[in-house]
């Protein structure tokens, strides 16, 4: 296994966002149940997705803690390959969850879970069908999950850094400084990426910036 394989179990990644709705729940910001396996509520939101055919993999929080950072969130975040949110609406519904559909965009509320919203987006470019194929395996409730690929996850935050929304932009920034610490990141495939997503003129500016958030030198 290479340097983006070593991944980890989901389940603390689960116990910490419980703990998270947890002190919500007694602030009165959650006003809902918090589920006592919240790690079997996921895994069954996911469940649905891998009975209906349908390819996906997990970014955002829980893909980060994938590989052994965690970090507090408020959804579960979740690519999902395009022309499908019909079949995965009607199987959400039989599942008995609440959806909303928004364009290329679901939420999806499980029985159990209302208070951690599963977020699907449809991946409609070439670049997100890619992270679709390059996703990695991690376990969640004895269940394989497929995570985006830390160079993806990586790549794609430095392109779209959000200074315009502060609270995000730090995640941002703390996840792509946690993932190269914690060993995930190979310089070399990250630069090559880099230059394939953005031109090698934006790739190297973008990959200067990772080099200046990670304390590296090339």
């Amino acid at each position: 296994m290479g340097i983006d394989r070593q991944v980890h179990h989901l389940s603390a990644m689960a116990r910490l966002v419980r703990a998270q709705m947890r002190l919500g729940a007694s602030t009165g910001s959650l006003r809902c149940n918090v589920p006592d396996d919240l790690e079997q509520v996921v895994a069954a939101a996911l469940r649905v997705i891998r009975e209906a055919g349908v390819r996906f993999v997990v970014f955002g929080g829980w893909g980060v803690a994938a590989y052994g950072h965690l970090r507090g969130t408020a959804d579960v975040d979740v690519l999902v390959e395009p022309g499908r949110l019909d079949v995965l609406e009607d199987a959400y519904r039989r599942s008995k969850a609440v959806v909303e559909r928004k364009g290329t965009f679901l939420e999806v509320l499980m029985p159990g879970g209302e208070g951690l919203p599963v977020h699907l987006t449809e991946a409609g470019s070439e670049v997100a069908r890619e992270a679709l194929d390059g996703a990695v395996t991690a376990e969640l409730a004895g269940e394989a999950v497929p995570v985006m690929d830390p160079h993806e996850i990586v790549a794609s935050k430095l392109i779209a850094e959000r200074e315009d929304d502060p609270e995000r932009h730090a995640k941002d920034l703390g996840d792509i400084q946690a993932l190269d610490r914690l060993g995930h990141i190979n310089r070399r495939r990250l630069l090559a990426l880099l230059h394939k997503r953005a031109g090698p003129e934006c790739g190297e500016r973008h990959y200067r910036r990772f080099l200046d958030l990670t304390g590296r030198s090339r």
